[in-house]
């Protein structure tokens, strides 16, 4: 998370600096230098030969794929969600939000970057910082998700009434960096959730899945914030403060579901058959609404239960690696 907002502090400053000095030639030359550059680097590493693995690593290795797909569950796939809803918002954000310092707040296209780089430095600062921090920043797994990617939403309410009332610039750069942070939190909180419960494969799976379906639906959202803020430079902030909105709303019904399937008297191992009729039975009696929002309470009461341990005991192989 550290080394990613470094590199988005550079990658917003440099190139809106070049284009103030000389323009987009000067971007397209700073581009292809650096796609120059990375092939040179990465050349050794892609022309290297590859060496064959031993046969018993081979066996371990197919042993190892037969069981993988067995441990992906229906809510690793609900955070895979929610790691493609952050690109979404995020790429949404690289569009609107440059869009609007410039053409609402008057700055220049360096400036406008530089908001935006001292808020990737400040997400840095923030991961960097976040064990030393006091315990409300270090909530267990999956409280701390909850609060960073509710913040997420707000900070997109944030920003849409300073851009309405045209309030001063520090509040909407506030909002700014409040997403940044939230988001680079977010979603190391997602792959530590993820890797935490999933072997080396199904990590692969899911979060393969989630980086190019996230690529996907992130470049769409770079499109939709530049027409969006064609009709309205107020549309993109409502848009992204909706979807923050009910993908925080729907994260925390499903987590809460997840707690509530999980919850098994005392003695009661989970998976076994007794469990599972448990929880049969418990669907039955209550409503869906009603077991997440249980179970919603529960993680926020029972804050000393983390999201990964539970999710090892209740798979059927456990995490193999």
């Amino acid at each position: 998370g550290a080394a990613r907002t470094c590199a988005d502090v550079c990658s917003f400053f440099i190139p809106a600096a070049v284009y103030d000095t000389v323009g987009w030639v000067g971007v397209a030359a700073f581009g292809s230098a650096l796609a120059a550059f990375y092939l040179v680097v990465a050349a050794p590493f892609y022309l290297a030969p590859q060496r064959p693995l031993p046969i018993e690593a081979d066996e371990r290795k197919e042993e190892h794929l037969n069981v993988s797909s067995s441990n992906i569950q229906w809510i690793d796939w609900v955070l895979s969600a929610a790691f493609i809803s952050t690109e979404l918002q995020w790429n949404m954000l690289n569009t609107a939000v440059p869009a609007t310092l410039v053409h609402s707040y008057g700055l220049r296209a360096s400036l406008a970057g530089a908001a935006l780089g001292s808020g990737s430095l400040m997400a840095c600062c923030y991961l960097i910082s976040l064990p030393w921090l006091p315990k409300f920043f270090n909530q267990p797994r999956p409280t701390n998700l909850l609060l960073t990617y509710s913040c997420m939403g707000f900070s997109w309410v944030v920003m849409a009434a300073a851009c309405e009332f045209r309030v001063l610039i520090f509040l909407f750069v506030l909002g700014l960096w409040t997403f940044l942070m939230m988001a680079n939190a977010s979603q190391v909180v997602l792959i530590e959730c993820l890797t935490g419960v999933l072997d080396a494969n199904g990590s692969s799976r899911v979060l393969g899945f989630s980086e190019a379906v996230g690529c996907l639906v992130g470049m769409a959202g770079t499109y939709a914030g530049t027409f969006l803020c064609a009709k309205s430079i107020l549309a993109p902030f409502l848009f992204s403060s909706a979807t923050g909105v009910v993908c925080s709303v729907g994260l925390c019904l499903a987590l809460g579901r997840r707690r509530k399937e999980l919850q098994l008297p005392r003695g009661q191992a989970p998976g076994s058959q007794g469990s599972t009729e448990l929880q049969d039975a418990g669907a039955q009696e209550s409503p869906l609404l009603q077991r997440s929002v249980e179970g919603l309470s529960a993680i926020m009461i029972e804050r000393d239960v983390s999201y990964i341990q539970p999710e090892l005991d209740a798979r059927p192989h456990g995490r193999e690696s």
